[in-house]
């Protein structure tokens, strides 16, 4: 199958009603790919849905209309529907919208334990053997202001000593109020978005999503499972990130390994670490 990227030209005036928003496509464009759907508009803006952010859609005469996870339905008119009802379909089989599939995370039994952490009085985990704090004060500073950025608060880091590339063990809050009375008020939001939010992360930082969003157990809360991939100057990144509530707060526990060629070794050889710590944490507050 010829999976290059389709243009499909919407016909003027895309329709919409009561639960229906027009996106600007009466001169635009759709550009179809193996991921999902551009909607290039007149006013110069474009939007981005995800395959993976749409639970069904249906061809309706002469337009496509679908639903998308915490958005309005969408309709898209065009005087080719057929084309692009026909590589809607193709492209979107098997990548729409799906339940978050639960992995369950076990202490891995070659994993070593050197000691609990329990600088927070919040929670505590295992620390593997090889794991200890970080505290270059640069590093820090710097990882904190990137959790500033993304409305959340540095709480710790920990660092591996003898790997052959950088792994670090981030454990932030989010801390935007916003972001917390949202999440607080739908726990659910975190889990039908997580797709979006890996295609947003990876998309920024250059990078790529490795695998679809998935929840595992931490401390008997559901957490969800981000793995993207960054690209720096002079390195590349491996990154999982696991998201969890409890008790109002929200929090973010990252596994990263970095390498000026290919960070997945290390990575790989070191995630049961990460496993680890996240099956034996408990909450102690």
């Amino acid at each position: 199958m010829d999976d290059r990227p389709r243009r499909v030209e919407p016909e003027e005036g895309a329709g919409q009603s009561f639960h229906e928003r027009e996106v600007g496509l009466g001169t635009g464009q759709v550009l179809l790919d193996r991921r999902g759907l551009e909607l290039t508009g007149s006013w110069g803006g474009s939007m981005r849905v995800e395959y993976a952010e749409i639970p069904s859609w249906q061809r309706d005469q002469d337009a496509l209309s679908f639903t998308v996870i915490d958005y309005y339905p969408l309709l898209l008119r065009s005087p080719a529907i057929e084309e692009l009802a026909g590589w809607f379909g193709r492209l979107s089989d098997g990548n729409l919208w799906q339940e978050l599939p639960v992995v369950n995370w076990q202490p891995q039994p070659q994993v070593m334990i050197a000691g609990p952490e329990q600088r927070d009085r919040r929670f505590s985990c295992a620390v593997p053997e090889g794991w200890l704090p970080l505290t270059d004060r640069a590093y820090l500073a710097n990882a904190a202001q990137d959790a500033v950025n993304s409305g959340m608060r540095l709480l710790f880091m920990l660092a591996h000593q003898a790997a052959q590339c950088q792994l670090v063990m981030e454990f932030s809050e989010v801390s935007d109020p916003s972001m917390i009375q949202g999440l607080n008020a739908d726990p659910g939001l975190f889990e039908r978005g997580a797709f979006r939010l890996a295609g947003l992360k990876a998309d920024n930082a250059n990078g790529v999503v490795v695998n679809r969003p998935f929840v595992v157990s931490m401390g008997g809360e559901r957490a969800t499972v981000l793995d993207t991939t960054m690209t720096l100057p002079h390195v590349a990144v491996r990154l999982r990130e696991v998201y969890a509530g409890h008790g109002g707060s929200w929090f973010m526990i990252a596994y990263t390994s970095a390498n000026a060629v290919d960070p997945r070794p290390c990575f790989d050889r070191f995630a049961p670490d990460f496993e680890t710590v996240i099956s034996t944490w408990q909450w102690r507050r």
